[in-house]
């Protein structure tokens, strides 16, 4: 009986630890999909964000004249810069 109660307690133990493995796979499995997922997200945004300041940087330089319209377009391509290297 000893050896049987043993051998129970040996299987148990093992049991408990696959269960543990195989909740921290999932785990890990979600994670990367839920990063994944942000970071296309982002990529997203970023390209829209890019889009929108090149159409608002055309459109002020034709409605708005002289250094003002200058130094708003160099601050557009700026952060147009600055998206690109995100």
């Amino acid at each position: 009986m000893d050896i049987v109660e043993e051998l129970l307690k040996k299987a148990k133990k093992e049991l408990e630890k696959i269960k543990i493995q195989t909740l921290g796979i999932h785990g890990s499995m979600t994670s990367m999909g839920q990063r994944k997922t942000a970071q296309e997200n982002a990529e997203e945004e970023v390209e829209s964000s890019k889009t929108s300041l090149s159409k608002n940087t055309s459109e002020l330089k034709s409605a708005i004249k002289g250094k003002f319209s200058d130094k708003l377009t160099e601050t557009f391509e700026e952060q147009e810069q600055l998206l690109d290297n995100i």
